[in-house]
């Protein structure tokens, strides 16, 4: 649950202690058609389930996941899973705690396009349960497996982000 406290020039967002933020590591088809493994997060208040629908929020350029939960007093993601949604924000192929992708000229193939069809496997992920649990804070450790399955899945972008979820739609009708 949210609550505003504060000054009206100072709002504060204070969650209850049901509030639980676990990392997550979603495989993805990288653009050499290998498989690479995303960092991300999710935010749930109370138990997750599998009958609240997702939320997948995609970062911009000079980025990552951390832009979603600045603080524990300031974020997004948690105001969103204290409405209701299982939600999950995660760091792009090649950016903070994902995998680097490291193929010669690798770096011109982190296209839009591709942001685009590894954010259809992250939607694929959370809507199937196939991605893993991290209890070491990244996805180098072991993982458990997911197991929860939430077949209703909102994305959101924010700037770059935005400009790849926007194409999403047109290109995948799920």
């Amino acid at each position: 649950t949210l609550h505003v406290t504060g000054p009206a020039n100072a709002p504060r967002m204070v969650f209850d202690n049901k509030m639980t933020v676990a990392s997550v590591c979603l495989p993805v088809t990288n653009p050499a058609g290998g498989t690479s493994v995303l960092y991300g997060q999710r935010f749930s208040d109370g138990p997750v389930s599998s009958s609240a629908p997702a939320i997948v929020l995609v970062h911009g350029i000079a980025s990552s996941t951390e832009n979603w939960d600045f603080s524990p007093t300031w974020s997004v993601a948690r105001a969103l899973a204290s409405a209701g949604y299982v939600v999950f924000s995660y760091d792009r192929l090649g950016y903070a705690k994902s995998s680097w992708y490291s193929q010669p000229g690798g770096g011109y193939t982190l296209s839009t396009q591709a942001h685009r069809s590894m954010l259809h496997d992250v939607a694929g992920d959370v809507k199937t349960g196939g991605y893993s649990v991290s209890g070491s804070g990244d996805c180098s450790g072991p993982t458990t497996p997911a197991g929860t399955q939430n077949r209703t899945v909102v994305i959101i972008g924010h700037s770059a982000g935005g400009w790849i979820v926007a194409g999403y739609p047109g290109e995948y009708h799920d």
